[in-house]
């Protein structure tokens, strides 16, 4: 997935982030809810949302290593072939350690987060509203960006 994230500068050692996602694709391994199995099933997702955190660099210079809390709020789609589509939206929670570097106006950063999320369903069928399943979420980043 390609995102877009802006970073604002608070004061030394701290800013908001803002990352704005749009995602369309195919998710191949899924779950079944009945049975706690996995198997393979194609189901075409469409996930519309956006992710908003506090950063904190104990360097105070706003690169380094890095600290972060994030929520995200995203509304998701999907469907199985030959199953009614499913709704939802999709609340989480958390928690990054990183490293920014930045070279003039290019930069790197990459972090690893773990945290929680939440799913609120909707749909006319048992199997279409437990397409999204809550609980642990992990997250790796590798990200190169140039600042304005």
């Amino acid at each position: 997935m390609v995102y877009v994230t802006y970073e604002k500068p608070l004061a030394p050692g701290s800013s908001i982030i803002i990352k704005p996602s749009l995602w369309m694709g195919n998710s191949i391994t899924t779950r079944n809810a009945e049975t706690i199995m996995e198997f393979e099933d194609t189901i075409y997702v469409v996930r519309l949302g956006t992710q908003a955190g506090y950063r904190i660099y104990p360097s105070g210079r706003n690169q380094g290593l890095y600290l972060q809390g994030a929520v995200s709020s995203y509304y998701v789609s999907g469907q199985r072939p030959g199953l009614t589509k499913g709704t939802g939206y999709w609340l989480d929670g958390l928690g990054y350690i990183g490293y920014a570097a930045k070279y003039g106006n290019l930069g790197i950063q990459a972090d690893v987060g773990a945290g929680y999320s939440i799913a609120i369903r909707s749909g006319s069928s048992s199997q279409a509203s437990s397409m999204t399943k809550p609980g642990f979420l992990g997250d790796v980043n590798l990200a190169l960006g140039y600042y304005f």
